[in-house]
């Protein structure tokens, strides 16, 4: 059963869901064949290859299951993704992803083994962790999704802690090696995108949703892949006709954006509109996946080529502002958690006042046996 947890270890918009898929459909991804482009400080990264539709099914299916799970509804579909091998001992320092360079989210998926991902506060913002703490760490088992939006994306560093097994892995891993899927929309997709969405949304309240979110990602200009020089207005509207001309492709169905995964390869229900094979029967468009750096090409492309202001909006949480209303209304009496259709639903981060104050036992601290995840 996928548990999801909301703002998890009390980070804001820190959200992780655990026990996504089988293992089969782990061992699968994990163990598909890719080029590796060479290592680095054990890290080894790399990607697909192939023409336009070099995108596997298995990261579009990825992609629906993100939506259909309620992990994140609004979520707008990446272009690109990076594909990691952790080694034992292997790390990466923490850093900001660029709110320039991509959208609005960052996903990940993690396989064949455990990691940890951390968390620390931009400089000036130290009391954000907790006493005695020099940083907030996160258990992510083995075939978890999570998702940096808001605050966890735009004010606070994330790193990956040294890669140090505590299970032992399964059969298929035999390196013991962690592999990671990291998903994102470039900066101008994810604007085109949304701005889609805005011109074809009739739901009132849906539309002013969409337009937070537009209005939060103006906010950043678009920059180049490499050395950050921000964009003429040329090059973006250059970006622009490509991702409309990709977007074009996703609704004329070239490309295959409303498959997944088969019921038994998955913990929870799947959307009643999905028939056997996998595709949405009723004529709704799901946006697919796309891959990314080390030897990941961008969803289209035929070749390899390819930090702070106050508080931003929480623009990203806006978009599960449908879900949260549903979540409320199925609150137990706790006010904690949910569950629905094989799906447990836990919030960290209370949506009232009164409710943070009895997690937190009245004194602002989460209390630890609420923020635990760790499998």
């Amino acid at each position: 059963m996928v548990q999801i947890f909301r703002n998890a270890h009390g980070v804001e918009g820190l959200h992780l869901a655990t026990d996504c898929f089988s293992e089969e459909v782990e061992r699968r991804i994990f163990s598909a064949n890719r080029r590796y482009k060479g290592s680095r400080n054990g890290r080894e990264s790399g990607g697909p290859t192939g023409p336009t539709s070099w995108w596997p099914d298995d990261y579009t299916k990825l992609t629906n299951l993100i939506r259909d799970c309620g992990l994140l509804p609004g979520y707008v579909p990446p272009n690109y993704c990076l594909h990691l091998k952790y080694f034992v001992g292997s790390a990466f320092c923490h850093h900001y992803d660029s709110r320039h360079r991509w959208g609005e989210v960052i996903v990940g998926v993690n396989l064949g083994q455990s990691g940890v991902i951390y968390f620390v506060p931009k400089d000036g913002h130290e009391s954000m962790l907790p006493p005695g703490m020099n940083s907030i760490r996160v258990t992510l088992p083995r075939r978890s999704i999570y998702i940096m939006s808001g605050a966890s994306r735009l004010d606070w560093m994330h790193g990956i802690a040294k890669q140090q097994p505590t299970q032992p892995p399964p059969s298929w891993n035999k390196q013991n090696v962690r592999v990671s899927l990291t998903f994102r929309s470039t900066k101008v997709f994810s604007d085109v995108y949304l701005k889609r969405q805005h011109q074809i949304e009739t739901d009132v309240e849906k539309q002013a949703e969409l337009q937070a979110r537009i209005d939060s990602q103006e906010r950043f200009y678009p920059v180049h892949e490499y050395g950050g020089k921000k964009m003429s207005k040329d090059e973006v509207e250059r970006h622009r006709k490509k991702a409309n001309e990709l977007l074009d492709k996703m609704d004329r169905g070239e490309i295959r954006a409303q498959l997944r995964f088969e019921q038994h390869e998955v913990t929870f229900p799947l959307p009643a509109a999905c028939a056997s094979n996998g595709y949405v029967t009723n004529g709704a468009t799901v946006a697919p996946a796309a891959a990314f750096q080390g030897g990941g090409r961008l969803l289209g492309s035929a070749d390899d080529s390819d930090n702070e202001m106050k508080k931003a909006i929480n623009a990203s949480l806006r978009s599960l502002a449908e879900d949260r209303a549903t979540r409320r209304r199925k609150k137990d009496h706790s006010g904690r958690s949910s569950s629905d259709k094989g799906i447990v639903v836990v919030d960290l981060l209370s949506d009232d006042e009164e409710d943070q104050k009895k997690e937190s036992g009245g004194n602002g601290k989460m209390s630890p046996d609420v923020i635990v995840i760790d499998d």
